[in-house]
């Protein structure tokens, strides 16, 4: 039980390192001035993310295993990606350079908290109602502690 507890750990360890680099390329790509241009790259991103987690975890390396998490982290998740989504195009439109920032802002810890929702999932093996909780508080988390107005 010990090697597989310290298994796990290394697991987590190294999917929170994948997580830290995808929400920074996120944030890049997001951060690009071109409205809308950067759903398909985020959303490849994310779903690689996802698949990354999946394949250290044991599962089989596939979209099907990024589309379960997805999924099953529900509708109610998918459209608040879209509504984000929607925001952040028309935060660059109307905002272009404050825009951007913000897109890239809610990128990152869309990313992120989407990173320790497969973490759970995959990882830790914890039922999916707790990751979508964990999803939800790592993304609030994340983006307030980058807002403009929190402390650096």
């Amino acid at each position: 039980m010990a090697r597989l507890s310290q298994l796990q750990a290394v697991q987590r360890k190294l999917a929170r390192k994948m997580t830290a680099a995808a929400a920074a390329v996120a944030g890049g790509i997001a951060a690009a001035p071109i409205p809308v241009a950067d759903i398909l790259p985020l959303t490849a991103l994310q779903i690689g993310l996802i698949t990354g987690i999946a394949y250290l975890s044991g599962r089989e390396m596939s979209k099907a295993a990024a589309r379960e998490l997805l999924s099953a982290l529900g509708v109610n998740v998918g459209a608040a990606f879209a509504l984000r989504e929607g925001a952040r195009a028309l935060a660059k439109f109307v905002f272009p350079g404050a825009g951007s920032a913000v897109s890239a802002g809610v990128a990152f810890a869309g990313t992120w908290g989407l990173g320790e929702a497969a973490i759970a999932y995959f990882i830790e093996k914890r039922p999916i109602a707790e990751a979508r909780e964990r999803f939800r508080r790592k993304r609030r988390q994340t983006e307030a502690e980058r807002s403009p107005g929190a402390p650096a």
